[in-house]
This record gives structure tokens, C-alpha cells and sequence, in this order.
């Protein structure tokens, strides 16, 4: 078979560990650095590889938005060059892509993390089910080796899920998204780099044979962002409410902060309180949280580590962490809301700790999401790259010299 096309996302690829690992196929093409974008959440990171602007321009900064409604393709007001390859004539095939539900395209169509199912197609849904496919995306293992082996069982999975769909529905171009990666380093990163590099190495494998057998005329494969080790938590709301410029709606909230300070994190994930039937369900937790993270008038809400949204935007409170928190933290004003990102190693939470910063003493979730990531493509012009939001430009124009018959 051969293809016009083939991206390949390996969520949360880290240019450290890719450098550490013996990725002897990947390495023996084009390969640099690049940077993705702040801040560094998934939906956010997607959404700009998608359209090839920054969260700053298209919106998307969280999987929730200041009401912790779970954010889709529905919010994004922007083409995707994926629509611009369906004007063109191409048959697509898009496997498990962020922030594309409920968008669908001649060939076949995998939704994400944000969607509540992950197709509507029925012949693939029967395969799904055949095989037993499992879409929970969080696990806990007591043996660092068995969650490795799990994921790499899962990985092999995806991929002949993927060559069969794309072989099946004779796509023109397709886009591969391997979520499992970021869940391993999540757990592993620093603690246990050897696995994880050992997992890269298991990767490259994978995605020779992928190439092989789907002989693209053009591939890319790349992250969505790297990696960091965290090594410190800020409880902005702590320091707010400290200072008097945010206060406690309800005694019913204070308890339920003073009883999350004093659950680790290590603890929340033994007890199984981060498992879910795919990730989605995780999300929609939040729904039912809101009013924790209501403090009289203003909002706080994040999803991951990597990102706070004050809401609405105050500027009391963005001139007090500026002085703060200067050079721990950066500072934008998007959508109305204050959004606060911090720098690398460093997480922020929406839980009111007993001291604003700590020192992060998790030994199960230590991976934070960071800037750093890698491209790899049998094209030249990925030299020229410098962040993800180049990848739209690279693809489109090499594709345009493509166009497939209507």
C-alpha cells in the first residue's frame, strides 16, 4: 500500500529521552528539536498543531472552560488543515486525535480524549468490541514493569487497529495518535527513565513497521510537548486567600480543601479515585466539583498541573502574582480570565495546601508536561521547524502537490 500521507503524535514526546534512546530508525532521517506551546496541555497543544496558531490566538487553553464544560472541535473557530486536505479531495483517517469530535471525514474517524464515544461508526465499533478494546486511559500497577508491559501490549494494539483501518478505508492521508507515552511518563519520568526509554526504543519499532507497510510519501512523526520533572506544587489559591483576595464561599468548601491537603497524591491514585472508562469521565468530574473551586465571585479552574485559569480576569490578582511570583510563573489574559502558567518543574493546583509552595514528594505521579519535544520526518523542510505550530504550513504545502480526485 502507499499513501500520500501519514503524521504519527506520540503524546508527550521528550527531546531528552529521545536523544537518550536507541532509536536507530527515526534517527536515520530528518530529526530536530522543536518547541510546542504555553500552555502545555493537550487539547491546547492539539488545537495549534491542528491550525497552526498559538492557545493565545485560537482560545483553547484547557480541556475545560471557565465552567468546566468539557471543550470540543465545537469550540474552535478555525480550520484545521485536516478540513482543508477534506476540501481537497483526500480521504482521511484520523486514530484517537484531541479536539477533533464531532468533526468526521471520508475514510474513517477515531475520536479522543474529549469525546464521549470514541466513534460512530458502526463496522468499527463492532471491531472495537470484538477484540475487547479497552478505552480506560488512567491505570495504577504496584510493579513499575507491569504498567510498562500494559502499555506496550496497548501501543501494539493501536497500531494494527490503525494499519487495519487505514488499509480498510484506503485513506489518502492519515493521522496517528499514540496517548500512552504521556500516561507512562506521568509515573515514570526521572524515577524510571530507563523504561521509558526502553518504551521510545519499543516505539520506533512500531513506527517502522507502520511506515513500511503504509509507505507514505510524506510522514512526520513528533510530540505535542516533552516532559519535566515536577519538583514543586503552589497552591495559588493559598496565597490568595492569605492576602484577602479571594475568600471561602462556604464552610462545606474549607472542609473539603483541608480534607484534599491531606490526601497525597500517591494515596488519591492507590485508592483507584484517578481510574475511568476513558478519559472523558475523568473530565467530567470536574462538572460535578465546581462549586469547590468557586470562591464567592471568582473561578479557579485547571485541569492538569500545567495550567490555572483565574476567571474573570482580575487584574488585583494578576498585579499580586506578578510580584509574587514573577519569576516562577507567566501571566495571560485569554478569554476574560487570567491564565496562569507555570514554569518548567513546576505544578500549580487548585487545592488550598497548608503552605503555598511545596516541594512535590509524589513518587507516582512525577512527570510534568513541558516545552521540549522533537520531529522527526523523511522530509527536509522539518529542519526548518521550530514549534508545532509549523507542521500545518509543512503539510499543506507538500500536499497541495497532491491533490486527490474528488
Amino acid at each position: 500500500m502507499k499513501i500520500k500521507g501519514l503524521v504519527i503524535v506520540v503524546d508527550g514526546f521528550d527531546k531528552e529521552l529521545f536523544y537518550l534512546a536507541s532509536m536507530k530508525f527515526l534517527k536515520s532521517f530528518y530529526y530536530r528539536p522543536i518547541l510546542s506551546v504555553k500552555p502545555v496541555v493537550t487539547p491546547a497543544c492539539a488545537v495549534s498543531l491542528l491550525t497552526g496558531l498559538s492557545p493565545k490566538e485560537h482560545g483553547i487553553i484547557d480541556f475545560y472552560d471557565v465552567n468546566f464544560h468539557v471543550v470540543t472541535a465545537r469550540n474552535v473557530h478555525h480550520i484545521y488543515f485536516t478540513d482543508i486536505l477534506k476540501l481537497w479531495g483526500y480521504r482521511i483517517g484520523l486514530w484517537k486525535v484531541p479536539m477533533i469530535y464531532p468533526k468526521k471525514y471520508k475514510g474513517f474517524t477515531v475520536w479522543g480524549l474529549e469525546a464521549p464515544i470514541l466513534t460512530s461508526n458502526p463496522y468499527i465499533n463492532s471491531v472495537l468490541r470484538d477484540i475487547n478494546y479497552n478505552a480506560e486511559e488512567i491505570e495504577y500497577f504496584r510493579d513499575d514493569e507491569q504498567y510498562y508491559e500494559i502499555y506496550k501490549k496497548r501501543a501494539r494494539m493501536d497500531v494494527d487497529i490503525f494499519k487495519f483501518l487505514v488499509q480498510k478505508y484506503r485513506t489518502d492521508f492519515s493521522f496517528f495518535w499514540l496517548r500512552y507515552s504521556d500516561i507512562l511518563s506521568h509515573s515514570l519520568y526521572k524515577r524510571r527513565n530507563d523504561l521509558l526509554v526502553k518504551y521510545y526504543e519499543y516505539l520506533d519499532k512500531l513506527i517502522k513497521e507502520l511506515i513500511e507497510e503504509l509507505n507514505p510519501e510524506l510522514w512526520i512523526v513528533l510530540g505535542d510537548h516533552g516532559f519535566a520533572e515536577k519538583k514543586y506544587i503552589i497552591s495559588i489559591p493559598k496565597f490568595l486567600i492569605d492576602h484577602g483576595l479571594i475568600r471561602w464561599s462556604s464552610s462545606l468548601q474549607k472542609l473539603t480543601h483541608y480534607i484534599a491537603k491531606k490526601m497525597s497524591a500517591d494515596l488519591i491514585i492507590k485508592l483507584g479515585l484517578l481510574r475511568s472508562q476513558g478519559f472523558l469521565s475523568f473530565l467530567n468530574i470536574g462538572s460535578y466539583l465546581i462549586e469547590f473551586f468557586r470562591f464567592q465571585d471568582t473561578k479557579l479552574v485547571g485541569s492538569e498541573e500545567s495550567i490555572l485559569t483565574i476567571a474573570p480576569y482580575r487584574e488585583d490578582i494578576a498585579e499580586f502574582l506578578r510580584k509574587k511570583l514573577h519569576d516562577l510563573i507567566t501571566l495571560e489574559k485569554i478569554n476574560n480570565s487570567l491564565v496562569i502558567i507555570p514554569g518548567k518543574s513546576i505544578a500549580l493546583t487548585k487545592i488550598v495546601l497548608s503552605k503555598p509552595i511545596i516541594l512535590n514528594k509524589s513518587k507516582l505521579r512525577i512527570g510534568i508536561h513541558w516545552i521540549n519535544t522533537v520531529a522527526v520526518s523523511n522530509h527536509p523542510e522539518v529542519l526548518k521547524l521550530r514549534s508545532i505550530t509549523g507542521v500545518r504550513k509543512l503539510l499543506l504545502r507538500a500536499l497541495k502537490r497532491k491533490i486527490a480526485k474528488v
